[in-house]
């Protein structure tokens, strides 16, 4: 039987109606972000929006989930990046294909194989692949 652990509780303040500007903290934590629409509908330049943070969301927890991995594997991963492109089919919110691109490490098959564990555990990741989203990684 599985047993189900809440990890995270986020909340979101709308601050400012025109231009949108939202603010959104986790319980516990002790930043908090603000985040707009895009700017070619009427957002602020400067502010994340939440395609950004969908994409940051995943570069971060493929990167994180790659250095437990490392470590337990004893393969040193530093300098590693995570970059995440997502194309979206405009008007709506279709989500069509998201590409990692993972650079900066020293060994190709000890990268290949984190990856591959990675792939399995990576909660983000997870989540996008039942919803149906091509995720496609590149080694660079």
């Amino acid at each position: 039987m599985s047993e189900y652990v809440i990890l995270g509780k986020a909340t979101v303040n709308v601050k400012e109606e025109k231009p949108l500007l939202v603010e959104a903290w986790c319980e516990g934590k002790k930043q908090r972000i603000e985040i707009s629409e895009p700017p070619d509908v009427g957002g602020l330049a400067d502010r994340w929006t939440p395609l950004d943070l969908l994409s940051a969301s995943l570069a971060a927890c493929e990167a994180v989930t790659a250095t437990i991995i490392a470590r337990k594997l004893g393969i040193e991963i530093d300098g590693l990046k995570v970059n995440v492109e997502a194309e979206w089919q405009l008007p709506g919110a279709g989500l069509r294909k998201i590409t990692v691109r993972v650079s900066g490490y020293r060994d190709r098959g000890g990268i290949e194989k984190i990856w591959k564990r990675v792939e399995k555990i990576c909660p983000v990741l997870q989540v996008l692949r039942r919803a149906g989203v091509e995720v496609v990684t590149v080694f660079e």
